[in-house]
């Protein structure tokens, strides 16, 4: 929920920032910078639906494991990427509209608000990707247990031989409770 906020407060305080900007440039955009701009607003939202895709395949292969650390790790940061997906492809509609009316300043306002929108985005899938593995066990609690045996142990049996040892050795000390004054030897 706190992320959530944080995803909102972000998407305002870029919206903010794309009117400040705006405002500073009062100079009209030429149609080359802003077909430039919907070009790169395209290219940056299918960016950040690639790495939404991949990180939708991750907590999939997580939960195929049964890895419920790795499924937490990743849950919060997936539900953030997501929102911020869904907030640029909206601001890439509103680029593409503002283009088609040939408006610069809309333009331009959209495409600020993408490239924060994908600067998250990157961020998000950072920590999804930093999320790491099973530290112990599994959702149904069998521990995960890794066998590597080095080529360089002999493949023997510990106990060979040791049935042929005789285990009587004639005197029994005085300190053992088995001990009596008939075995004493004396």
């Amino acid at each position: 929920m706190r992320r959530q906020l944080i995803a909102i407060a972000i998407g305002a305080c870029s919206l903010a920032l794309a009117a400040v900007v705006g405002a500073q440039t009062n100079a009209t955009i030429s149609d080359a910078e802003i077909t430039q701009m919907e070009e790169q607003g395209k290219a940056a939202v299918n960016t950040m639906e690639s790495r939404l895709k991949d990180a939708n395949k991750d907590y999939a292969e997580a939960m195929k494991a049964q890895d419920a650390t790795k499924m937490n790790c990743i849950s919060e940061p997936l539900k953030m990427l997501e929102s911020v997906v869904k907030l640029a492809q909206q601001s890439l509609l509103e680029l593409q509209s503002a283009s088609a009316r040939k408006s610069g300043s809309g333009v331009k306002d959209e495409y600020v608000k993408i490239s924060v929108f994908l600067s998250k985005a990157e961020t998000y899938h950072g920590e999804l990707k930093g999320c790491g593995g099973a530290t112990g066990g599994t959702i149904d609690g069998r521990p995960i247990i890794e066998k590597n045996i080095s080529k360089d142990v002999p493949n023997t049996d510990a106990t060979e031989g040791t049935t042929t040892l005789s285990t009587d050795a004639g005197y029994v000390s005085s300190a053992s409770p088995f001990f009596s004054e008939s075995d004493s030897g004396s």
